[in-house]
């Protein structure tokens, strides 16, 4: 049986004290990082060499806990001490040169953040599920709860703790489930993202959710911050209604791309895209004193638009549902798809092709849709047809949904955790 990781994202309610103390425990999460992140730094220039394993660092916080800094005892070891597994792969990941240094974490820059093991007790009830933090912290889980029953012999493997820029706690939880392959049909639906849209071969637009209102109320409150004193309340009540609106724009997006997707993949489980370098296309045209850059402010207003439109959040989406073939982006938006001439005059304006040679009129992204659909199809008939992995689904009703609950209790009764 094939196994795929799901991720559920619970919101936390819970009384002023409990939220009071989640503060407490990511601040000493944090602290424990930048007081990690010193120790090896330190290591290191004294000796040019540093340790930084698990093992270790959870020796180095036995003695720094007892010596110097006695009041981390009042939080659990289970919680604190699993934040050095993240400074060992931050390091690890460094040394290997898949991400950069690690760097001090910031209390007003960086958002609150607690990680969990998977020894951390779940109770199940008819209203909800719980999380237990500690003893007589039990906190109720009331979004998504029911979604966990559609899997089957679901296993809890890990878990975050994070505070939205709302001010808002979720629970992020990482549940291994039964899967199967699924193989593409081999069909194929080429598509072109633009600006606020997709297009497909066959002559569909998916248009993305107009949010020029929404930003305009950002606008107003960033106007009306500039004017408050820095770090007052006033300013920082402010702050947190912008950042509802981020989030809003953030929430009206993902869905779209996730409607997007679904609606892509019913046609074809293969999809053929450009390969588009977004890093390369969003970069900054100021250039430098001595070669200063032309049209910086339009530019800027263009990678801004680029990066809101969520180009690989959709890629991410198409993947998870079908099979993704990429095509080199030379030429797509100026060949012709019929005649196949090729001419930076046959782009008339955003949305409207005209070719130069034999008169063929189309919108501009069908056209580039179409001319991606034909590069891609020897992609897809060279390479066979793919596989991709989706999570089984209970559809027997009760009798499978009793079944994946009894095997949740399960599994943390024979790991010697009983449920609450």
């Amino acid at each position: 049986m094939k196994k795929t990781y799901i991720q559920i994202r619970y919101r936390i309610r819970t009384s002023p004290s409990n939220y009071r103390w989640l503060h407490q425990v990511a601040g000493a999460n944090r602290h424990l990082w930048n007081q990690a992140l010193e120790k090896i730094e330190k290591q290191y220039q004294e000796t040019k060499q540093s340790n930084f394993s698990f093992f270790s660092l959870c020796r180095w916080y036995v003695i720094y806990k007892n010596q110097t800094a006695p009041w981390l005892k009042n939080y659990p070891k289970s919680i604190t001490r699993v934040m050095l597994k993240d400074v060992s792969d931050a390091y690890r990941a460094f040394v290997t040169k898949k991400r950069g240094k690690p760097r001090y974490k910031s209390k007003h820059r960086n958002r609150p953040s607690i990680p969990i093991e998977i020894n951390h007790q779940f109770k199940t009830k008819e209203e909800g599920i719980y999380f237990r933090m500690k003893k007589g912290h039990d906190i109720k889980l009331i979004h998504y709860h029911k979604q966990l029953k559609r899997y089957q012999n679901f296993i809890f493997k890990s878990g975050r703790i994070v505070q939205s820029i709302t001010g808002k706690w979720y629970l992020t939880v990482c549940y291994q489930v039964d899967a199967m392959e699924q193989k593409e049909d081999g069909l194929g639906i080429g598509i072109d993202r633009n600006v606020g849209q997709v297009a497909d071969h066959q002559g569909q637009l998916y248009h993305l959710t107009n949010t020029d209102q929404i930003q305009k109320g950002i606008q107003y409150w960033q106007r009306k911050k500039a004017r408050q004193k820095k770090g007052s309340r006033r300013s920082y009540k402010t702050q947190l209604t912008i950042n509802r609106h981020h989030e809003k724009i953030k929430n009206i997006r993902k869905n779209d791309l996730i409607h997007i997707a679904n609606q892509i993949t019913t046609k074809s489980r293969s999809v053929v895209m450009e390969d588009l370098r977004t890093k390369g296309m969003t970069a900054s045209a100021r250039g430098t004193i001595d070669q200063p850059g032309k049209n910086v402010k339009s530019k800027s207003g263009l990678n801004r638009v680029i990066l809101g439109t969520g180009w690989y959040q959709l890629e991410q989406h198409l993947s998870e549902r079908g099979v993704v073939h990429k095509v080199h982006p030379a030429y797509t938006s100026q060949m012709c798809s019929c005649c196949g001439y090729v001419s930076k005059h046959n782009r008339c304006s955003q949305s409207r092709f005209v070719c130069q040679q034999c008169g063929h009129t189309e919108n501009a992204d069908i056209n580039g849709a179409q001319n991606i659909w034909a590069s891609g199809k020897g992609t897809i008939l060279k390479n066979g047809h793919g596989v991709f992995v989706r999570p089984i689904i209970c559809t027997d009703g009760r009798l499978n949904t009793l079944k994946c609950q009894s095997d949740h209790n399960n599994h943390f009764v024979n790991n010697g955790y009983e449920s609450i």
